[in-house]
């Protein structure tokens, strides 16, 4: 069925003896190649091989395997899998590929297999061959898959049967696991599918894998720590990928990462347009355009607010390079998905088309599908990438994807040669992180609040009311708790994001970071929730509130102004003219700024000596700065009283005596807690605890992580467009 007889296509090496003398071929000559590639997974040579191609179809046709060069450990039962599959009668070799997944299965659970014992010495590297070779046998069934659908679309002789899928398992590699972030998953194959970059995680830091088709295992990409979300170049040769407030670009030939743009720390979705443009959202927002050299980011879509739109997302480019698949989704906010469209943008005319409503995510796959969520069942439905137009009615593909988030995203991609990729496991469930009291003895009390993922506690002035973050998944805003009244509320309802309170000092405002139209700024709010969030500052970067003056005549803040740059230290004023100026600039890092009670002092983190220390200036100055940590230290927060300064050291939360007048002067650092409670997400992340008007307790965030077995592999399916015919012909 593969090819005509009398021509000869393929790759010398791994050719069957039929397919060297261009007879016709049939499945059984994937199963030659699939051993071949087997044998050389484990000998880490060719099989068969020449000088010249000539040499080596005559090897093939005369030779024989060299089944000395297998390594001793080899189980018995691969190796009579391997003579079975290198039979040069075609009669006599193994009948269907699905047979040698099963005996490698069979000898990964027996390493002694049926024909050969392995020595007690050699058990441990005979085990720590299976990883690899899972690894490998992936890649030969995705190649074997794509080779079937290739001879078919050279030969002329049309196929009698449809190839049936071929799935199998992708581990991950050794000690790691995927992320399973419940907005963005990160997962995509190359242009031309003969890769497969993801996310994972080891020892708790994230980072970027590529995993190629011929090669054995995945590898980590350098550069890539903490990125997420990578998107490829048209001709595969970079990949794009996004860092907390960056987005980036890295070649796959190796080198430092480029950084692109900077970017608020949320988006979904990206694309790289064959003209060198990437157009990514923003929080609430319509798409932005900025070229993938480097540049000015604009705007590119707007959201129709007239017809209830907020904001445009998931962006993928269709065949003929002039239209966008693209999420529009309508409603209150991110939380609304059922008023979430699956339309068409052109990118000539900005016009678009819905093609499918109450849709969250879709992806094109090739040859000729659109991949959608429907509930929680993958749906697949045959699409004229040409005409933009459904061809027939979705049927139902997978069940077992694994969907994050509130915004129901699947752990899935689909490469250009008819393979998919995707983490099997149902729905994520999120951690918990919970605000918990905790003294100075380590007697934790739990706050009665409903379960969910809380940050950022702050106490009114008076000790009554809690300030925090509540993170729904595609929601994050700022919530108020009242104490004796046990009543949780939303202090911003409002549609985009708001996070990172601060109290002002008459307890009557609450700062807070908004995101909304994609600019992020600061802005505050009557405490009481009344009215609507009123602007601080223009906003375009990136800025997080500190703390008030005591006088509240200022807001000392952390802004990311320049590209790429550093935090910094910023002011504004709240008088109605709402000046800004910087407070301490450099090239380092600085942010997390307190006033102290008194208003005389600001403690800050900074990273001027190499790693993150907590400094004291005077302010609003002259005076040099006060180094008070001396083993790392970070979060800064003084007493009510002005007489502790209180900071975190790795998992210590240290103490310092002060005092400040008639001049400042501050003792050695002491342990109070061995500090087990959440961190924020990045290193210069605000405050993740409070301290209590007396001193006497902590406010922190207690994380319990959800009881789910780790991600440690992945689904590949070869061919996969074959399941859509067995699913209709089982239909009554």
């Amino acid at each position: 069925v593969g090819t005509q007889q009398g021509v000869i296509l393929g790759t010398a090496a791994y050719m069957s003896p039929e397919q060297t003398r261009g007879k016709p071929l049939d499945k059984r000559t994937d199963i030659w190649s699939f051993g071949c590639i087997l044998y050389e997974c484990l000998t880490g040579r060719q099989v068969f091989h020449g000088e010249s191609v000539s040499d080596t179809l005559a090897s093939i046709i005369r030779s024989e395997p060299d089944w000395t060069a297998l390594p001793a450990e080899t189980p018995g039962r691969v190796r009579d899998l391997l003579r079975r599959c290198l039979q040069k009668d075609a009669a006599r070799r193994l009948h269907d590929i699905a047979d040698a997944r099963l005996e490698i299965e069979d000898a990964q659970g027996a390493p002694g297999g049926s024909a050969a014992t392995v020595p007690l010495e050699a058990a441990g590297a005979a085990r720590s061959i299976w990883p690899r070779l899972a690894w490998g046998v992936a890649g030969i069934l995705l190649g074997a898959g794509a080779a079937i659908l290739a001879g078919r679309a050279f030969s002329k002789t049309p196929p009698r049967e449809s190839p049936a899928p071929i799935r199998s398992v992708l581990p991950l590699p050794a000690e790691t696991q995927l992320v399973a972030e419940e907005i963005r998953p990160s997962m995509v194959f190359s242009p031309d599918g003969s890769r497969l970059v993801f996310r994972a995680v080891r020892d708790g830091r994230s980072q970027l894998y590529a995993r190629r088709f011929d090669r054995v295992e995945a590898v980590p990409i350098p550069g890539t720590e903490g990125g997420h979300s990578p998107f490829f170049s048209p001709d595969g040769e970079w990949l794009a990928f996004y860092t907390v407030f960056e987005l980036k670009k890295v070649s796959l030939a190796g080198g430092t990462p480029i950084t692109i743009t900077g970017v608020p720390p949320v988006t979904e979705g990206s694309v790289w347009t064959p003209n060198g443009d990437i157009l990514f959202p923003l929080v609430n927002s319509g798409l932005f355009r900025v070229p993938a050299s480097g540049g000015a980011t604009v705007p590119f879509t707007t959201p129709d607010a007239g017809s209830g739109e907020h904001a445009h997302v998931l962006p993928q480019l269709l065949p003929d390079g002039e239209h966008l698949l693209l999420i529009v989704r309508a409603g209150k906010d991110f939380q609304d998905v059922q008023n979430s469209n699956l339309v068409i943008h052109s990118l000539k005319t900005g016009k678009r088309r819905r093609l499918l409503q109450g849709v969250t995510f879709a992806q094109y796959a090739a040859p000729g599908y659109l991949l959608f969520l429907r509930g929680r069942s993958v749906q697949a439905a045959p699409f004229d990438p040409e005409k933009g137009e459904l061809k027939g009615p979705p049927v139902a593909l997978l069940s077992d994807v694994l969907i994050a988030g509130v915004e129901a995203t699947p752990f899935l991609a689909a490469g250009s040669n008819g393979s998919l990729a995707y983490a099997s496991g149902g729905v994520v469930d999120a951690p918990t992180n919970m605000p918990v009291w905790v003294d100075r003895s380590g007697t934790e009390e739990k706050l009665p609040l409903p379960p969910g993922f809380y940050g950022n506690p702050r106490l009114s002035p008076d000790g009554s009311t809690l300030a925090l973050n509540r993170d729904e998944g595609a929601r994050e805003s700022v919530w108020t708790y009242d104490f004796a009244r046990r009543i949780l509320s939303n202090l911003v309802p409002e549609p985009g994001r708001s996070f990172d309170p601060v109290w002002s000092p008459d307890g009557r405002r609450i700062a807070f970071c908004n995101f909304n139209s994609g600019d992020p700024r600061l802005a505050w709010k009557p405490a009481d929730g009344s009215g609507a969030p009123e602007a601080l500052t223009p906003g375009g970067h990136p800025e997080f509130p500190d703390s008030f003056s005591p006088d509240g005549r200022l807001l000392a803040y952390t802004a990311f102004p320049k590209q790429g740059g550093n935090a910094d230290l910023w002011l504004v004023s709240l008088d109605g003219k709402r000046e800004r100026r910087a407070y301490l600039e450099s090239q380092f890092k600085e942010f997390g700024a307190f006033f102290s009670p008194d208003g005389r002092w600001i403690a800050y983190t900074s990273s001027e000596s190499g790693r993150n220390e907590v400094y004291v200036r005077p302010f609003p100055g002259p005076g040099g700065r006060v180094k008070i940590s001396s083993d790392g230290g970070a979060e800064p927060a003084w007493s009510a009283d002005n007489k502790e300064l209180f900071y975190r050291s790795g998992d210590r939360l240290m103490a310092v005596r002060i005092e400040t007048t008639p001049v400042f002067a501050a003792e050695a650092a002491r342990v109070v807690l061995t500090d087990r409670y959440a961190r924020g997400g990045r290193e210069d992340s605000p405050r993740e605890y409070e301290v209590s008007r007396d001193g006497k307790r902590f406010l922190f965030m207690k994380t319990e992580e959800a009881k789910k077995a780790p991600i440690t592999q992945l689904q590949l399916i070869a061919n996969w467009p074959a399941l859509l015919a067995h699913a209709s012909a089982d239909k009554p």
